[in-house]
């Protein structure tokens, strides 16, 4: 089942909150291939697409907590290179030539997970700081 965006993921940053969204449109491209047929070739797409937009979406966000004080600056850095490292993980099964139905579906769990997770324990605590994004 495909992760859904909910009122309880908004930070009250328009951009941070348009680029989570983006995140959720992409971990659930690969709830799509179970839905149809697992290829190497999309889940690397997906996998590299998550590498490198993270890495943005990431920096953006750690600014805006960094220049708004939020007391959570570090333990967002901290798992953002958590997620960092297991996307790259991904990446080497994938680049082994790991496609499996079963790959896929780890993927996206640990991805839908962690986004939900995180969304909902860290990136809130941008919420109420007013941000002019």
């Amino acid at each position: 089942m495909p992760i859904e965006w909910q009122d309880t993921y908004a930070t009250g940053i328009d951009r941070v909150d348009c680029q989570h969204k983006r995140l959720f449109e992409w971990v659930n491209k690969l709830e799509t291939q179970l839905e149809n047929e697992v290829t190497l070739a999309q889940t690397q797409e997906i996998l590299d697409f998550l590498s490198s937009y993270t890495r943005t979406h990431f920096t953006f966000e750690e600014m805006c907590m960094h220049i708004h004080a939020c007391p959570a600056a570090q333990r967002n850095r901290d798992a953002h290179d958590g997620f960092i490292a297991a996307v790259e993980s991904f990446q080497a099964r994938a680049r082994g030539g790991d496609c499996s139905r079963a790959f896929v579906k780890e993927i996206f769990g640990a991805a839908g997970a962690w986004l939900k997770s995180h969304i909902c324990k860290v990136d809130n605590e941008l919420r109420g700081t007013s941000p002019q994004w």
